[in-house]
Protein backbone atom coordinates (compact mmCIF):
# COMPACT_ATOMS: atom_id res chain seq x y z
CA UNK A 1 0.00 0.00 0.00
CA UNK A 2 2.75 2.22 1.15
CA UNK A 3 4.50 1.60 -2.46
CA UNK A 4 1.64 2.60 -4.36
CA UNK A 5 1.26 6.03 -2.04
CA UNK A 6 4.67 6.63 -2.99
CA UNK A 7 4.53 5.51 -6.58
CA UNK A 8 1.54 7.99 -6.86
CA UNK A 9 3.16 10.47 -5.23
CA UNK A 10 6.26 10.36 -7.69
CA UNK A 11 4.12 10.58 -10.56
CA UNK A 12 2.23 13.46 -9.56
CA UNK A 13 5.27 15.16 -8.92
CA UNK A 14 6.55 14.98 -12.48
CA UNK A 15 3.02 15.09 -14.02
CA UNK A 16 3.36 18.92 -14.73
CA UNK A 17 6.35 18.75 -16.51
CA UNK A 18 5.14 16.40 -18.93
CA UNK A 19 3.24 18.58 -21.60
CA UNK A 20 6.08 20.57 -21.84
CA UNK A 21 8.20 17.36 -22.60
CA UNK A 22 6.07 15.82 -24.86
CA UNK A 23 6.00 19.51 -26.63
CA UNK A 24 9.66 19.51 -26.79
CA UNK A 25 9.85 16.12 -27.89
CA UNK A 26 7.34 16.82 -30.67
CA UNK A 27 9.19 19.67 -31.89
CA UNK A 28 12.34 18.07 -31.77
CA UNK A 29 11.04 14.87 -33.67
CA UNK A 30 9.44 17.04 -36.33
CA UNK A 31 12.69 19.36 -36.87
CA UNK A 32 14.26 16.37 -37.44
CA UNK A 33 11.65 14.25 -39.46
CA UNK A 34 11.38 17.53 -41.45
CA UNK A 35 15.32 17.67 -42.73
CA UNK A 36 15.29 14.06 -43.58
CA UNK A 37 11.39 14.16 -45.52
CA UNK A 38 11.96 17.64 -46.86
CA UNK A 39 11.76 17.62 -50.94
CA UNK A 40 14.52 20.54 -51.00
CA UNK A 41 17.09 17.45 -51.01
CA UNK A 42 17.59 13.77 -50.57
CA UNK A 43 17.70 12.89 -47.22
CA UNK A 44 20.92 11.64 -45.18
CA UNK A 45 21.03 8.11 -44.47
CA UNK A 46 21.33 9.08 -40.88
CA UNK A 47 18.76 10.94 -40.93
CA UNK A 48 16.35 8.43 -42.88
CA UNK A 49 17.45 5.75 -40.25
CA UNK A 50 16.65 8.45 -37.56
CA UNK A 51 13.07 9.34 -38.75
CA UNK A 52 11.91 5.56 -39.92
CA UNK A 53 8.54 5.47 -37.46
CA UNK A 54 7.31 7.27 -34.60
CA UNK A 55 9.93 7.90 -31.60
CA UNK A 56 7.66 7.07 -28.78
CA UNK A 57 10.56 8.28 -26.44
CA UNK A 58 11.93 11.52 -25.68
CA UNK A 59 15.07 9.50 -25.60
CA UNK A 60 14.78 8.53 -29.38
CA UNK A 61 13.70 11.76 -30.58
CA UNK A 62 16.73 13.32 -29.31
CA UNK A 63 18.94 10.90 -30.65
CA UNK A 64 17.23 11.81 -33.94
CA UNK A 65 17.74 15.32 -33.98
CA UNK A 66 21.63 14.46 -32.82
CA UNK A 67 21.37 12.11 -36.05
CA UNK A 68 20.64 14.83 -37.85
CA UNK A 69 23.34 17.56 -37.16
CA UNK A 70 25.73 14.90 -37.40
CA UNK A 71 24.33 14.15 -40.87
CA UNK A 72 24.88 18.05 -41.63
CA UNK A 73 28.12 18.10 -40.04
CA UNK A 74 29.29 15.08 -42.16
CA UNK A 75 28.08 16.52 -45.28
CA UNK A 76 29.27 20.37 -44.77
CA UNK A 77 32.95 19.76 -43.57
CA UNK A 78 34.66 18.67 -46.82
CA UNK A 79 33.60 22.14 -48.25
CA UNK A 80 34.90 24.10 -45.02
CA UNK A 81 37.93 25.30 -45.22
CA UNK A 82 40.93 26.89 -42.84
CA UNK A 83 42.50 30.66 -44.44
CA UNK A 84 45.92 31.88 -43.49
CA UNK A 85 46.27 35.33 -44.60
CA UNK A 86 49.90 37.04 -44.55
CA UNK A 87 50.02 40.85 -44.35
CA UNK A 88 53.00 43.93 -43.92
CA UNK A 89 52.32 46.13 -41.00
CA UNK A 90 53.73 49.30 -40.82
CA UNK A 91 55.14 50.59 -36.90
CA UNK A 92 56.85 52.60 -35.42
CA UNK A 93 59.52 51.61 -32.79
CA UNK A 94 59.20 53.96 -30.13
CA UNK A 95 57.55 57.78 -30.16
CA UNK A 96 59.48 61.12 -28.28
CA UNK A 97 57.23 61.14 -25.77
CA UNK A 98 57.79 57.50 -24.81
CA UNK A 99 61.55 58.41 -24.09
CA UNK A 100 62.35 59.43 -20.51
CA UNK A 101 62.79 63.22 -20.02
CA UNK A 102 66.98 62.49 -19.38
CA UNK A 103 67.30 61.61 -23.22
CA UNK A 104 65.16 63.99 -24.53
CA UNK A 105 67.59 66.18 -23.69
CA UNK A 106 69.94 64.93 -24.99
CA UNK A 107 68.79 63.66 -28.88
CA UNK A 108 65.73 66.07 -29.03
CA UNK A 109 62.52 65.29 -29.55
CA UNK A 110 62.09 62.10 -32.19
CA UNK A 111 59.73 59.70 -33.59
CA UNK A 112 60.40 56.42 -34.08
CA UNK A 113 61.30 54.78 -37.11
CA UNK A 114 59.06 53.19 -38.89
CA UNK A 115 59.37 49.56 -38.86
CA UNK A 116 57.68 46.90 -40.98
CA UNK A 117 56.77 43.08 -40.01
CA UNK A 118 54.71 40.63 -41.61
CA UNK A 119 51.55 39.67 -39.36
CA UNK A 120 49.55 36.14 -40.07
CA UNK A 121 46.04 36.00 -39.79
CA UNK A 122 43.55 32.55 -39.55
CA UNK A 123 40.17 32.50 -40.35
CA UNK A 124 37.62 30.02 -42.05
CA UNK A 125 35.73 30.05 -45.81
CA UNK A 126 33.66 27.53 -47.77
CA UNK A 127 33.58 26.53 -51.04
CA UNK A 128 30.76 27.61 -53.19
CA UNK A 129 31.75 26.20 -56.57
CA UNK A 130 33.39 22.80 -57.73
CA UNK A 131 36.30 25.16 -59.89
CA UNK A 132 37.39 26.39 -56.68
CA UNK A 133 35.19 29.86 -55.85
CA UNK A 134 35.22 30.40 -51.79
CA UNK A 135 33.24 32.64 -49.76
CA UNK A 136 34.71 34.58 -46.93
CA UNK A 137 34.58 36.94 -44.82
CA UNK A 138 36.39 40.38 -46.22
CA UNK A 139 38.23 40.90 -42.84
CA UNK A 140 40.15 37.74 -42.94
CA UNK A 141 41.62 38.64 -46.38
CA UNK A 142 41.79 42.18 -45.93
CA UNK A 143 44.74 43.80 -47.45
CA UNK A 144 46.35 40.32 -47.34
CA UNK A 145 49.58 39.77 -49.65
CA UNK A 146 49.33 35.80 -49.90
CA UNK A 147 46.82 33.90 -49.58
CA UNK A 148 46.77 30.23 -48.34
CA UNK A 149 43.94 27.69 -48.54
CA UNK A 150 43.74 24.25 -46.39
CA UNK A 151 41.37 22.08 -47.69
CA UNK A 152 39.60 19.05 -45.18
CA UNK A 153 41.94 16.21 -46.75
CA UNK A 154 44.85 18.75 -46.01
CA UNK A 155 45.88 19.55 -49.20
CA UNK A 156 47.20 23.28 -49.44
CA UNK A 157 47.02 25.75 -52.23
CA UNK A 158 47.93 29.30 -52.96
CA UNK A 159 44.33 31.86 -53.17
CA UNK A 160 43.66 34.64 -54.96
CA UNK A 161 41.65 37.64 -54.35
CA UNK A 162 38.73 37.78 -56.79
CA UNK A 163 36.91 40.52 -54.82
CA UNK A 164 35.72 42.02 -51.39
CA UNK A 165 33.66 44.20 -49.82
CA UNK A 166 34.15 45.79 -46.73
CA UNK A 167 31.26 48.01 -46.52
CA UNK A 168 29.49 44.32 -45.88
CA UNK A 169 32.55 42.14 -45.03
CA UNK A 170 32.07 39.93 -47.84
CA UNK A 171 35.24 38.81 -49.90
CA UNK A 172 35.59 35.59 -52.77
CA UNK A 173 38.84 34.13 -53.68
CA UNK A 174 39.56 31.23 -55.74
CA UNK A 175 42.17 28.38 -55.32
CA UNK A 176 43.06 26.53 -58.55
CA UNK A 177 42.51 22.14 -58.40
CA UNK A 178 43.05 19.47 -60.56
CA UNK A 179 39.84 17.76 -59.72
CA UNK A 180 36.10 19.09 -58.94
CA UNK A 181 36.60 19.99 -55.19
CA UNK A 182 33.21 19.64 -52.33
CA UNK A 183 31.15 22.81 -52.52
CA UNK A 184 27.89 24.19 -50.26
CA UNK A 185 24.90 24.74 -51.82
CA UNK A 186 23.43 28.28 -50.65
CA UNK A 187 20.11 28.66 -49.43
CA UNK A 188 17.38 31.59 -48.80
CA UNK A 189 18.14 33.56 -45.90
CA UNK A 190 14.86 35.24 -46.33
CA UNK A 191 13.04 32.28 -45.66
CA UNK A 192 14.66 31.41 -42.33
CA UNK A 193 12.68 31.45 -39.33
CA UNK A 194 13.76 32.92 -35.61
CA UNK A 195 13.48 29.56 -34.12
CA UNK A 196 14.93 27.03 -36.54
CA UNK A 197 18.08 25.16 -35.90
CA UNK A 198 21.48 26.32 -37.90
CA UNK A 199 25.01 24.56 -37.39
CA UNK A 200 28.42 27.08 -37.54
CA UNK A 201 30.93 25.81 -39.08
CA UNK A 202 34.85 26.48 -39.24
CA UNK A 203 38.36 26.00 -38.39
CA UNK A 204 39.40 28.37 -36.01
CA UNK A 205 42.68 26.78 -33.77
CA UNK A 206 45.23 26.13 -36.52
CA UNK A 207 46.63 22.77 -37.59
CA UNK A 208 46.08 20.55 -34.14
CA UNK A 209 42.70 21.65 -33.38
CA UNK A 210 41.22 22.35 -36.65
CA UNK A 211 37.25 21.69 -37.72
CA UNK A 212 34.61 23.19 -34.91
CA UNK A 213 30.33 22.43 -35.15
CA UNK A 214 28.72 24.58 -33.01
CA UNK A 215 24.54 23.72 -33.29
CA UNK A 216 21.96 26.29 -32.19
CA UNK A 217 19.20 28.57 -33.27
CA UNK A 218 18.03 31.99 -35.49
CA UNK A 219 17.48 34.40 -31.97
CA UNK A 220 17.01 37.31 -34.71
CA UNK A 221 16.77 38.45 -38.19
CA UNK A 222 17.42 41.83 -39.44
CA UNK A 223 20.18 43.15 -37.07
CA UNK A 224 21.41 46.19 -37.73
CA UNK A 225 23.34 49.55 -36.19
CA UNK A 226 25.66 46.89 -34.58
CA UNK A 227 29.04 48.76 -36.03
CA UNK A 228 30.80 46.41 -37.61
CA UNK A 229 30.03 46.98 -40.99
CA UNK A 230 28.09 50.14 -43.24
CA UNK A 231 25.67 47.74 -44.63
CA UNK A 232 24.38 45.97 -41.72
CA UNK A 233 21.54 42.94 -41.95
CA UNK A 234 23.12 40.67 -39.89
CA UNK A 235 21.31 36.92 -39.02
CA UNK A 236 21.43 36.90 -35.08
CA UNK A 237 22.46 33.53 -33.62
CA UNK A 238 22.99 31.69 -30.23
CA UNK A 239 25.27 29.10 -32.04
CA UNK A 240 29.20 29.83 -30.76
CA UNK A 241 31.38 31.58 -33.37
CA UNK A 242 34.74 30.66 -32.08
CA UNK A 243 37.43 32.75 -32.38
CA UNK A 244 39.08 31.80 -36.26
CA UNK A 245 35.22 30.97 -37.18
CA UNK A 246 35.36 34.19 -39.05
CA UNK A 247 33.89 33.74 -42.73
CA UNK A 248 33.20 29.90 -41.85
CA UNK A 249 29.27 28.98 -43.06
CA UNK A 250 26.20 29.15 -41.05
CA UNK A 251 23.90 26.12 -42.49
CA UNK A 252 20.39 25.17 -42.18
CA UNK A 253 19.43 21.43 -41.51
CA UNK A 254 19.30 20.99 -45.43
CA UNK A 255 22.73 21.55 -45.22
CA UNK A 256 21.96 24.87 -47.05
CA UNK A 257 24.31 28.10 -46.32
CA UNK A 258 22.27 30.95 -45.28
CA UNK A 259 25.05 33.22 -43.65
CA UNK A 260 28.56 33.99 -43.00
CA UNK A 261 30.04 33.68 -39.55
CA UNK A 262 31.09 37.26 -39.10
CA UNK A 263 31.42 38.19 -35.47
CA UNK A 264 30.19 37.77 -31.76
CA UNK A 265 29.10 40.53 -28.97
CA UNK A 266 30.84 38.92 -25.88
CA UNK A 267 31.59 40.28 -22.40
CA UNK A 268 34.14 37.52 -21.99
CA UNK A 269 35.87 37.72 -24.85
CA UNK A 270 34.88 33.80 -25.37
CA UNK A 271 32.42 31.90 -27.83
CA UNK A 272 29.95 33.04 -24.94
CA UNK A 273 27.58 35.33 -26.51
CA UNK A 274 25.58 36.26 -29.34
CA UNK A 275 26.86 35.34 -32.94
CA UNK A 276 26.40 37.65 -35.89
CA UNK A 277 25.94 36.10 -39.57
CA UNK A 278 25.99 38.11 -43.01
CA UNK A 279 22.63 36.89 -44.80
CA UNK A 280 23.66 34.41 -47.72
CA UNK A 281 21.21 36.63 -50.11
CA UNK A 282 23.09 39.59 -49.31
CA UNK A 283 26.39 37.79 -49.80
CA UNK A 284 25.41 35.96 -52.73
CA UNK A 285 24.43 39.59 -54.55
CA UNK A 286 27.53 41.19 -53.81
CA UNK A 287 29.61 38.04 -54.95
CA UNK A 288 27.80 38.21 -58.32
CA UNK A 289 28.51 41.54 -58.30
CA UNK A 290 31.84 41.26 -58.32
CA UNK A 291 32.03 38.40 -60.54
CA UNK A 292 29.83 40.67 -63.30
CA UNK A 293 31.10 43.49 -62.95
CA UNK A 294 34.68 43.33 -61.04
CA UNK A 295 33.62 45.48 -57.88
CA UNK A 296 30.44 45.62 -56.14
CA UNK A 297 27.45 47.55 -57.96
CA UNK A 298 24.89 49.71 -55.74
CA UNK A 299 21.77 52.02 -56.21
CA UNK A 300 22.06 55.70 -55.10
CA UNK A 301 18.81 57.78 -54.54
CA UNK A 302 20.16 60.87 -53.63
CA UNK A 303 19.26 61.37 -50.37
CA UNK A 304 20.18 61.95 -46.80
CA UNK A 305 18.14 60.09 -44.41
CA UNK A 306 17.10 60.19 -40.61
CA UNK A 307 14.84 58.23 -38.38
CA UNK A 308 11.47 59.40 -36.78
CA UNK A 309 11.92 60.05 -33.50
CA UNK A 310 8.76 61.07 -31.34
CA UNK A 311 9.74 64.58 -31.22
CA UNK A 312 10.17 64.76 -35.05
CA UNK A 313 6.56 63.01 -35.46
CA UNK A 314 5.36 65.51 -33.38
CA UNK A 315 6.67 68.41 -35.68
CA UNK A 316 5.55 66.67 -38.99
CA UNK A 317 2.12 65.96 -37.37
CA UNK A 318 1.92 62.52 -37.79
CA UNK A 319 2.01 59.13 -35.61
CA UNK A 320 2.97 56.81 -38.24
CA UNK A 321 5.18 54.55 -36.41
CA UNK A 322 7.83 53.41 -39.49
CA UNK A 323 9.71 54.88 -42.55
CA UNK A 324 12.26 57.16 -43.32
CA UNK A 325 12.69 61.11 -42.96
CA UNK A 326 14.25 63.17 -46.40
CA UNK A 327 16.74 65.06 -44.28
CA UNK A 328 18.17 66.71 -47.91
CA UNK A 329 17.72 66.02 -51.25
CA UNK A 330 21.10 66.08 -53.21
CA UNK A 331 20.81 68.56 -55.95
CA UNK A 332 20.04 66.47 -59.68
CA UNK A 333 20.26 63.34 -58.02
CA UNK A 334 17.59 60.83 -58.93
CA UNK A 335 14.96 62.20 -56.11
CA UNK A 336 15.65 65.57 -56.93
CA UNK A 337 14.85 64.54 -60.59
CA UNK A 338 11.58 62.79 -59.31
CA UNK A 339 10.56 65.30 -57.10
CA UNK A 340 10.88 64.39 -53.57
CA UNK A 341 11.28 67.14 -51.08
CA UNK A 342 13.03 68.03 -47.73
CA UNK A 343 10.87 67.00 -45.34
CA UNK A 344 9.02 64.04 -47.16
CA UNK A 345 8.57 60.87 -45.45
CA UNK A 346 9.34 57.54 -47.46
CA UNK A 347 7.21 54.96 -46.29
CA UNK A 348 7.01 52.73 -49.10
CA UNK A 349 9.27 50.96 -51.78
CA UNK A 350 7.34 49.21 -54.82
CA UNK A 351 4.27 48.94 -52.67
CA UNK A 352 6.22 47.12 -49.73
CA UNK A 353 6.93 48.80 -46.32
CA UNK A 354 9.93 50.75 -45.40
CA UNK A 355 10.43 50.12 -41.72
CA UNK A 356 13.53 52.81 -41.20
CA UNK A 357 16.48 54.23 -42.31
CA UNK A 358 18.51 50.79 -42.63
CA UNK A 359 15.93 49.09 -44.56
CA UNK A 360 15.60 51.26 -47.07
CA UNK A 361 19.58 51.73 -47.17
CA UNK A 362 19.74 48.19 -47.68
CA UNK A 363 17.02 47.57 -50.17
CA UNK A 364 18.32 50.78 -52.39
CA UNK A 365 21.73 49.55 -52.26
CA UNK A 366 20.65 46.04 -53.54
CA UNK A 367 18.80 47.75 -56.11
CA UNK A 368 20.69 47.19 -59.72
CA UNK A 369 21.13 51.23 -61.05
CA UNK A 370 18.83 51.83 -63.78
CA UNK A 371 16.39 50.48 -61.98
CA UNK A 372 12.77 52.30 -61.95
CA UNK A 373 11.17 52.35 -58.59
CA UNK A 374 8.07 53.60 -56.50
CA UNK A 375 8.82 55.50 -53.74
CA UNK A 376 5.96 56.31 -51.66
CA UNK A 377 6.11 59.61 -49.48
CA UNK A 378 3.85 61.14 -46.66
CA UNK A 379 4.25 65.42 -47.56
CA UNK A 380 2.05 67.53 -45.12
CA UNK A 381 0.15 64.70 -44.49
CA UNK A 382 -1.19 63.21 -47.42
CA UNK A 383 0.11 60.48 -49.57
CA UNK A 384 2.00 60.70 -52.92
CA UNK A 385 3.86 58.22 -55.26
CA UNK A 386 6.83 59.09 -57.81
CA UNK A 387 8.88 57.24 -60.22
CA UNK A 388 12.72 57.34 -59.67
CA UNK A 389 15.42 55.77 -61.88
CA UNK A 390 18.06 54.34 -59.35
CA UNK A 391 21.85 55.90 -60.08
CA UNK A 392 24.82 53.88 -59.16
CA UNK A 393 26.28 55.02 -56.05
CA UNK A 394 29.57 56.44 -56.30
CA UNK A 395 30.41 57.25 -52.58
CA UNK A 396 28.11 56.44 -49.53
CA UNK A 397 25.30 58.00 -48.37
CA UNK A 398 25.48 59.17 -44.83
CA UNK A 399 21.90 58.46 -42.89
CA UNK A 400 21.67 61.45 -40.99
CA UNK A 401 20.39 61.21 -37.41
CA UNK A 402 20.58 63.04 -34.52
CA UNK A 403 18.83 66.36 -33.54
CA UNK A 404 19.74 70.03 -32.28
CA UNK A 405 18.43 71.98 -29.57
CA UNK A 406 16.82 76.19 -28.94
CA UNK A 407 19.11 78.67 -27.85
CA UNK A 408 17.31 78.61 -24.60
CA UNK A 409 20.06 78.75 -21.45
CA UNK A 410 18.11 75.33 -19.91
CA UNK A 411 19.04 73.99 -23.61
CA UNK A 412 22.31 73.69 -23.30
CA UNK A 413 24.13 75.82 -26.24
CA UNK A 414 24.70 79.66 -27.44
CA UNK A 415 24.43 80.36 -31.23
CA UNK A 416 26.14 83.67 -33.15
CA UNK A 417 25.64 85.39 -36.06
CA UNK A 418 27.22 83.78 -39.49
CA UNK A 419 29.50 86.20 -40.22
CA UNK A 420 31.94 86.31 -42.72
CA UNK A 421 34.74 85.69 -39.75
CA UNK A 422 32.80 81.87 -39.23
CA UNK A 423 32.42 81.71 -42.48
CA UNK A 424 36.01 80.99 -43.44
CA UNK A 425 37.01 79.91 -40.70
CA UNK A 426 34.35 76.64 -41.08
CA UNK A 427 35.20 77.06 -44.78
CA UNK A 428 31.27 77.54 -45.74
CA UNK A 429 29.49 78.68 -48.77
CA UNK A 430 29.80 82.46 -48.81
CA UNK A 431 26.47 83.43 -49.54
CA UNK A 432 25.12 80.78 -46.80
CA UNK A 433 22.83 82.86 -44.10
CA UNK A 434 21.77 81.83 -40.78
CA UNK A 435 23.13 81.07 -36.79
CA UNK A 436 26.30 79.42 -35.69
CA UNK A 437 26.68 77.41 -32.76
CA UNK A 438 29.05 78.48 -30.67
CA UNK A 439 29.40 76.53 -27.53
CA UNK A 440 27.40 73.25 -26.11
CA UNK A 441 27.33 72.38 -22.67
CA UNK A 442 28.47 68.81 -21.61
CA UNK A 443 25.48 66.89 -20.76
CA UNK A 444 22.85 69.28 -21.79
CA UNK A 445 19.87 68.42 -23.91
CA UNK A 446 22.11 69.89 -26.68
CA UNK A 447 24.76 67.56 -26.39
CA UNK A 448 22.34 64.60 -26.05
CA UNK A 449 20.66 65.44 -28.93
CA UNK A 450 23.78 65.28 -31.03
CA UNK A 451 24.71 69.69 -31.57
CA UNK A 452 27.87 69.92 -32.81
CA UNK A 453 30.32 73.07 -32.36
CA UNK A 454 30.03 75.21 -35.69
CA UNK A 455 26.45 73.67 -36.95
CA UNK A 456 24.64 76.12 -38.65
CA UNK A 457 20.95 76.28 -38.27
CA UNK A 458 19.42 78.04 -41.55
CA UNK A 459 15.42 77.49 -40.35
CA UNK A 460 13.24 77.85 -37.58
CA UNK A 461 9.84 76.49 -37.06
CA UNK A 462 10.22 75.86 -41.37
CA UNK A 463 11.19 80.00 -41.48
CA UNK A 464 13.99 81.24 -42.87
CA UNK A 465 16.63 82.21 -40.08
CA UNK A 466 18.72 85.17 -40.83
CA UNK A 467 20.01 86.41 -37.33
CA UNK A 468 19.90 85.39 -33.73
CA UNK A 469 16.61 87.12 -33.24
CA UNK A 470 14.94 85.15 -35.18
CA UNK A 471 15.23 81.98 -33.88
CA UNK A 472 14.62 83.34 -30.77
CA UNK A 473 11.22 84.74 -32.44
CA UNK A 474 9.96 80.89 -33.32
CA UNK A 475 11.31 79.60 -29.36
CA UNK A 476 9.23 82.57 -28.25
CA UNK A 477 5.83 81.53 -29.53
CA UNK A 478 6.54 78.29 -27.53
CA UNK A 479 5.71 76.33 -24.45
CA UNK A 480 7.37 73.63 -22.24
CA UNK A 481 6.78 70.55 -23.69
CA UNK A 482 6.19 71.90 -27.53
CA UNK A 483 8.16 71.30 -30.40
CA UNK A 484 10.51 73.37 -32.07
CA UNK A 485 11.37 71.98 -35.86
CA UNK A 486 15.29 73.45 -36.81
CA UNK A 487 16.81 72.51 -40.14
CA UNK A 488 20.66 72.64 -39.77
CA UNK A 489 23.77 72.41 -41.77
CA UNK A 490 26.20 70.12 -40.56
CA UNK A 491 29.52 70.05 -43.33
CA UNK A 492 27.66 71.41 -46.32
CA UNK A 493 24.84 68.57 -45.33
CA UNK A 494 21.66 69.48 -44.52
CA UNK A 495 19.27 68.12 -42.15
CA UNK A 496 15.93 68.37 -40.13
CA UNK A 497 15.89 68.34 -36.05
CA UNK A 498 13.48 68.46 -33.99
CA UNK A 499 13.74 69.91 -30.38
CA UNK A 500 11.07 69.69 -27.38
CA UNK A 501 11.57 72.22 -24.64
CA UNK A 502 11.77 70.31 -21.68
CA UNK A 503 9.24 70.85 -18.95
Amino acid sequence: MDRTKDARARANRFSPLMPAVFLMAAMLLGAAGWWGLSSRGPAHPLAAQATAGPAEDPLDVAAALGDAFAAVAERARPAVVTITSERVVSSRSFHSDQMPEFFQRFFGPRRGTPREHRQWGLGSGFIVSADGRILTANHVVAEAENILVRLSDGRQLDAEIIGTDPKTDVAVIQVESDEPLPYLELGDSDAMRVGEWVLALGTPFGERLRETVTAGIISAKGRSRIGLTDYEDFIQTDAAINRGNSGGPLVNLHCEVVGINTAIASRTGGYQGVGFAVPIGLARSVMQSILDEGHVVRGWLGIYIGDLTDALRAAFDTDIRYGALVQQVVEDGPADKAGIKDGDIIVAIDSKRVEDVDDLRMRVAQTRPGTKISVSVLRDGKARSLEVVLEELESDEAPLAGAIDDVFEDLGFDVAFLNDEWRDRLELDPGLEGVVVTDVRNGSVAAQEGLRLGDVIVEAGRKPVMSVADVREQTARLEKGDVLLLTVITRDARRFVALRIPE
